[in-house]
């Protein structure tokens, strides 16, 4: 009898140290060509691949107001807000048929992924602007999601003014980790520019890649698409 306690003991700790080990957090975070129509049909696999095994948390190179739009347009029964969205990404790199099939996709296959955008505030003059207006509008100006869509809006204009890398790097990088703690860790995807997610640069700035393994360690694993 004591030999087969001891047995379950030891079995309980092997499957406690199963269970700890499957726990441990982790972000993969894919460097792409934007609106590359191979490398979407990747992402959208591997994301699809990440879903099935209960991942819900997408990371994505989107302003946060744009990111909580998606994720209003995921509840929606028509793409209204999407293609609200889209047109506000004319002359930007997202403006293209193949990004726009990408996340409907998303919706199609994976209904209950959450958007975290992490990116400083791009077409903060109409997006975001628009998207304050309608938290007002909704009574919420003295909410958490208000004062971080105001944020980002700042962030923008701070660097369209200035059009510095460092400051959007380290932005991105604080950007990501707020979102990522909000969570309490666990495991997540990201989608981002390949130059974001290179440990250097030819420029000299200090990546993202860089600073969130300053912060993160080997817990951040990095993959880019370009090369595989």
């Amino acid at each position: 009898m004591k030999r087969w306690i001891a047995l379950l003991l030891i079995a309980a700790v092997l499957l406690a140290s199963g269970c700890t080990a499957a726990r441990q957090d982790r972000l993969y975070l894919y460097g792409e060509f934007h609106a590359n129509d191979e490398l979407l049909q990747r992402e959208l696999a591997l994301w699809k691949g990440y879903y099935e095994d209960g991942m819900r948390d997408l990371f994505v190179e989107l302003p946060y107001y744009t990111a909580q739009y998606l994720n209003r347009w995921m509840q929606a029964d028509n793409d209204r807000i999407l293609m609200e969205v889209y047109t506000d990404w004319k002359g930007s790199a997202s403006y293209h048929q193949n990004v726009l099939d990408f996340y409907r996709g998303i919706k199609e296959a994976c209904p209950e992924t959450v958007f975290h955008g992490t990116d400083v505030g791009h077409q903060y003059n109409s997006t975001g602007y628009r998207y304050l207006k309608l938290l007002r509008s909704e009574g919420k100006r003295d909410t958490e999601e208000y004062r971080l869509a105001s944020e980002n809006i700042d962030q923008g204009l701070e660097f369209y003014r200035t059009q510095d890398g460092e400051f959007r790097e380290n932005a991105m990088t604080q950007n990501l980790l707020r979102e990522y703690r909000a969570l309490g860790g666990g495991t997540v995807m990201g989608i981002y520019g390949a130059y974001h997610t290179s440990m250097t640069s030819d420029d000299g700035v200090q990546t993202m890649a860089s600073r969130l393994t300053e912060a993160l360690g080997d817990s951040v694993i990095f993959y880019d698409l370009r090369e595989e």
